[in-house]
């Protein structure tokens, strides 16, 4: 281990995404608003895909549980 101070976190999940609809229930909002956040990169999404590979326009949105928990892991540390 080096010289700097080092901190580890465990994080449990039940499952590492969940769907636009389930998301903005949990937090109480519109899926306009998560559709907003995503729009300016403060949530990761991940679109799903159709059968012939491409994204369509009402296609599912996944919204990435773990990456929204490995920013705020490192946002609190920063000083």
């Amino acid at each position: 281990m080096s010289k700097q101070n080092a901190i580890c976190i465990n994080i449990h999940m039940e499952q590492p995404y969940m769907t636009r609809e389930e998301f903005a229930k949990k937090l109480d909002v519109s899926t306009r608003t998560i559709d907003r956040l995503r729009q300016q990169g403060v949530l990761k999404c991940i679109k799903m895909k159709n059968d012939e590979g491409k994204e369509t326009e009402r296609g599912l949105v996944l919204v990435d549980l773990v990456a929204i928990a490995v920013r705020n892991a490192k946002n609190a540390f920063q000083i």
